[in-house]
């Protein structure tokens, strides 16, 4: 199970660009007994994404968690 939480958007300083955060968390969950009990757990971790509009840098952010949620 893994959630990805979308932040405030903000002005990245370096570029005067929007810039969105996503917070990725993770967890493995053995299901297998009658009480579900955690495996593993990552997160949190933040991943930013920037662009000219609200929408382009919440796009890039969510875009840049999942493929790093997916590799790791």
């Amino acid at each position: 199970m893994a959630t990805l939480d979308v932040g405030q958007v903000g002005v990245d300083p370096a570029t005067g660009l929007k810039r969105m955060v996503v917070t990725v968390n993770a967890k493995v969950l053995d299901v297998g007994q009658r009480i579900p009990e955690s495996v593993a757990v990552a997160g949190p971790t933040q991943y930013a994404g920037v662009g000219p509009t609200e929408d382009e840098a919440r796009t890039n952010a969510l875009k840049l968690a999942a493929q790093s949620a997916a590799v790791n």
